[in-house]
């Protein structure tokens, strides 16, 4: 089943920063609104937008189980907010700007000033960390941007039956299809009574 991007009223946390404690209340703004200094009026200003998602730079993510894995949120004209990190599992807060809020060491948020991305980084992620991620930045009222990560073991078959008989001195060609992998693996190992016959992926 796909999964798709989408902007939207964040989840709330129980557990918060002090510097981001957010007040639920009223309708999510649309992208080119903002509020004058006394509210009564909505303006509309594309030129000062406020915080806001590039959603170009955000998409679900594939991983393998064990190698490093990135989420990745582009937020514009930040200025002073913060950028969160949320698992919508248990809605645990990870991480709040650079820092994390989370027992788990192996979640961090990277911040690169030149892009406007902020990740989350996730070490030797397992297959029990699949699932919708949210970056949250604290404006008022907050707005929230998930997507999805899933984390996969690949699955090695060999194409034909298991056992196979040919004449002595003939070819056999034997193929490997290899599933679950986001990427071509960088080295394949065949075996044969026991020993190793490594194949560089070229």
């Amino acid at each position: 089943m796909a999964h798709q991007h989408h902007q939207h009223q964040p989840l709330q946390y129980q557990q918060l920063h002090p510097a981001i404690e957010h007040q639920h209340h009223g309708p999510e703004a649309t992208e080119n609104e903002i509020y004058d200094s006394d509210e009564s009026n909505l303006l509309r200003t594309p030129l000062d937008r406020g915080p806001h998602f590039d959603l170009s730079a955000s998409k679900n993510i594939t991983a393998l189980v064990g190698k490093t894995a990135y989420l990745n949120c582009r937020v514009k004209s930040l200025g002073n907010k913060t950028v969160s990190w949320v698992r919508h599992r248990d809605i645990h807060l990870l991480t709040v700007g650079r820092f994390t809020y989370t027992s788990d060491q192996r979640f961090q948020a990277v911040h690169n000033p030149q892009t406007d991305d902020w990740s989350l980084q996730i070490r030797y992620p397992q297959k029990r960390d699949t699932g919708v991620y949210e970056c949250q930045i604290s404006t008022t009222p907050p707005v929230g941007h998930s997507m999805f990560l899933s984390v996969v073991e690949p699955i090695t078959t060999i194409v034909g039956a298991p056992e196979m008989f040919i004449n002595t001195g003939s070819t056999v060609n034997l193929t490997c299809i290899v599933r679950n992998s986001p990427e071509p693996p960088s080295t394949i190992m065949w075996t044969h009574n026991n020993q190793s016959r490594p194949w560089v992926q070229q």
